[in-house]
């Protein structure tokens, strides 16, 4: 974990020294067009297991019951 720390504080000093730009540039504060992207992906991934998860039960014609 401290290593992470200390990888993003070099990027920023160097993201600094080298191309003047702030911290946000690293992409660490997310903005609305990566929360929509996520949040697209996360639905796609979801449907997609619950795809598999059927498929799966319907050709071991196994029956959902619960505990």
């Amino acid at each position: 974990m401290a290593g992470i720390l200390v990888a993003v504080a070099i990027s920023w000093i160097l993201l600094y020294l080298i191309e003047k730009k702030s911290i946000l540039a690293l992409g660490l504060i997310p903005i609305s067009k990566r929360f929509q992207q996520f949040g697209i992906g996360f639905l796609l991934t979801a449907i997609l297991c619950v795809g598999v998860q059927l498929l799966e039960a319907f050709l071991k014609s196994s029956e959902w019951s619960i505990n």
